[in-house]
């Protein structure tokens, strides 16, 4: 069985978070996923992405876990889990930021496509672009207990 280099990068702490936007240049498309562990559904969309990484060799793929970047997570804004943002150009140019369980996953690839093909504006779903409630993305609160 091939293996195959890992498509998808996990950050860890601010450094990571930061480094990752100063890679690349001003044009390149960044998706980063947030997760935790305990989430079922992050769980579930994670090898989704990987397959959305893999074929989209051109963007970069990174993900950060909640629990070990908890004050990283609260100045970000995020409060549902898994939640996705991509970015294109550095971490001050944000395109889209939504919650998204693995039901949903092809909605990142078909964000990706958009912004791959020259879209600037955020595309239009049935999931609202910036769905922190989670009730679109089927995501749950980042915090167990709260919300």
């Amino acid at each position: 069985m091939e293996t195959e280099a890992a498509t998808v990068v996990r950050l860890n702490g601010a450094d990571d978070f930061n480094a990752a936007f100063d890679v690349g240049s001003d044009e390149q498309l960044v998706v980063v996923k947030y997760y935790a562990s305990w989430c079922r559904a992050c769980k579930a969309l994670g090898p989704k992405v990987e397959k959305i990484a893999r074929n989209h060799p051109n963007v970069r793929f990174y993900e950060l876990e909640f629990e070990a970047n908890k004050a990283l997570c609260k100045e970000l804004g995020i409060k549902v889990l898994p939640w996705i943002e991509i970015f294109k150009g550095g971490r001050s140019t944000k395109l889209e930021s939504f919650s998204c369980g693995p039901s949903k996953a092809a909605q990142i690839n078909e964000k990706v496509r958009y912004y791959l093909d020259g879209g600037t504006a955020p595309l239009a779903s049935a999931q609202p672009a910036d769905d922190r409630d989670g009730d679109g993305g089927a995501g749950v609160q980042a915090e167990p207990g709260s919300g």
